[in-house]
C-alpha cells in the first residue's frame, strides 16, 4: 500500500475526519473513497432537485398565481434604469 499527504488539512480536520471514519468502522482509505463516490453520485442532481423538486412552501394554484402576478407588477414598477427625458 503506496502512502500519500493531503495538503492543506489542518489537524482539527483531520481528527474529525478519521473520528468520522472510526464511527462508522472503516479506515480513514475506506472512508474518504466512499465519500469521494457519494458526492460523484449527487453531483449532477442539485439542480435537477432546486429546479423540478417539489415545492417546500404548499399552496393552491391560485395563491402562486397571485404571487407570480404580484412579482410581475413589483418588477414593471420599479426598474433599475429610469428613462431618460
Amino acid at each position: 500500500m503506496e502512502t500519500v499527504s493531503i495538503r492543506d488539512v489542518d489537524s482539527e480536520t483531520w481528527s474529525t475526519i478519521r473520528a468520522e471514519a472510526l464511527k462508522h468502522k472503516m479506515k480513514v482509505g475506506k472512508f474518504l473513497k466512499v465519500m469521494v463516490e457519494e458526492h460523484k453520485a449527487q453531483e449532477g442532481d442539485n439542480w435537477n432537485a432546486v429546479l423540478y423538486g417539489e415545492r417546500r412552501v404548499k399552496g393552491d394554484k391560485a395563491f402562486w398565481d397571485a404571487v407570480e402576478k404580484t412579482a410581475d407588477e413589483l418588477r414593471h414598477r420599479f426598474t433599475a434604469r429610469e428613462e431618460c427625458q
